[in-house]
């Protein structure tokens, strides 16, 4: 009888199976495998975009303020969070050496008017953090004012009736015009006309004189936005915003303790004050940004300290009067009016004498004249690294 072999297969099958099944637990593990790996690189990628906000945080912080320093913390909205230190030599005039704050160890050298940011992603599982660290700087021009009645960055043209005194006594109602002076002033003025251009009609007619350095255009802009995130940063009595199109209060008294640099009126838009009056009581600046126009009847008074107006624009003074303010114009400046004007103009565009509107007097105040100014500019980051 022959041997039946039923059985022989069934070893076979088993092995197939055993084949199959780790093929598949690989697969398995290397999915798994894969997972972890995506979940870690999407972990990581958190922490670092985190760790980037705050970096980011950090230096919108120190645009708005270069006095911004210490410790801040915020979260994203996928739940991970960051924290960023500042730490600041932004008013320093020499380098300033700190603990290294990644490792504990050794000393960091932050130069002077720059700062050390360290910015830490956190994942909120718990993941390894992520550390971003900038040495981030802002560039910085100093603008010197000069004691001068009048200064244009272009031309001085048109025609006054009236004079330019010095109200000091000392002959230095200075005027002069980056380009040409081809003016008539029908009073006496107090000082020396010059122009850099080959015209000059006033006295004692001197051209090709070497041209002032005045703000730039960009210099400008970025005062003006200083001035207008130090409202935003600090609103207050002594930090007053104003949005464009309303109306100026009578009055603004700069509240003590006054600060150092006096106090702040930013009026965001174009401003045509034309019909009150308005005092500033103690130190302001009052900055319009945009064209500016003061016409009769209203007047403008810095009663008991001399005043600074910035025009972001162009601007008119024609009114009843402007006492004790150092102006300065972006553009080009209309002067003009029946009232007294006391202290002094720059203007970094044409300066125009109103032919037929510009009896009131000029008076020259070298007092309202304001010291060097210091410009920030952005903050911007110098040196990168990440962890």
């Amino acid at each position: 009888m022959r041997e039946t072999k039923r059985g022989f297969i069934l070893p076979y099958v088993i092995l197939v199976c055993v084949v199959v099944l780790a093929f598949f637990a690989l697969l398995l593990a290397s999915a798994q495998n894969l997972a972890s790996g995506m979940q870690s690189i999407d972990n990581k990628n958190g922490t670092f975009d985190a760790a980037e906000a705050g970096l980011n945080a950090a230096l919108e912080a120190l645009n708005i303020s270069q006095y911004a320093k210490g410790v801040v913390r915020g979260s994203l909205a996928n739940g991970y969070d960051y924290e960023y230190t500042i730490y600041t030599n932004f008013l320093g005039l020499s380098p300033k050496t700190i603990s290294d704050p990644i490792t504990g160890k050794g000393l960091l050298v932050v130069p002077a008017q720059s700062a050390l940011v360290v910015s830490i992603g956190s994942d909120p599982r718990g993941g390894r953090p992520s550390t971003v660290e900038a040495l981030v700087a802002a560039h910085s021009v100093v603008v010197d004012y000069w004691k001068y009645a009048i200064i244009a960055g272009r031309n001085i043209q048109g025609s006054y009736q009236n004079g330019i005194i010095d109200v000091g006594k000392r002959q230095n109602a200075f005027v002069h015009a980056n380009g040409s002076i081809d003016a008539a002033v029908s009073g006496t003025i107090q000082g020396v006309a010059t122009a850099s251009g080959d015209t000059n009609t006033l006295a004692p007619r001197r051209i090709g004189t070497a041209q002032q350095s005045l703000p730039t255009v960009g210099q400008f802009d970025m005062l003006v936005s200083d001035y207008e995130d130090e409202v935003m940063l600090y609103p207050g009595p002594a930090d007053v915003y104003q949005g464009g199109g309303t109306k100026l209060a009578a009055t603004y008294t700069c509240p003590p303790p006054q600060p150092s640099d006096g106090c702040l009126l930013f009026y965001d838009g174009t401003l045509d004050l034309a019909d009150s009056p308005v005092k500033f009581i103690g130190p302001w600046t009052f900055v319009v940004n945009g064209d500016f126009t003061e016409g009769a009847p209203a007047e403008i008074t810095f009663a008991d300290a001399p005043g600074l107006i910035v025009a972001n624009g162009n601007a008119s003074i024609e009114g009843s009067g402007l006492t004790n303010a150092y102006v300065e114009v972006k553009g080009s400046t209309l002067y003009g009016g029946s009232g007294t004007f006391t202290g002094a103009i720059i203007t970094l565009g044409n300066f125009t004498f109103d032919s037929g509107n510009s009896s009131g007097a000029f008076q020259f105040d070298s007092n309202v004249v304001p010291p060097s100014k210091t410009i920030m500019g952005r903050v911007k980051v110098v040196s990168y690294a990440e962890y």
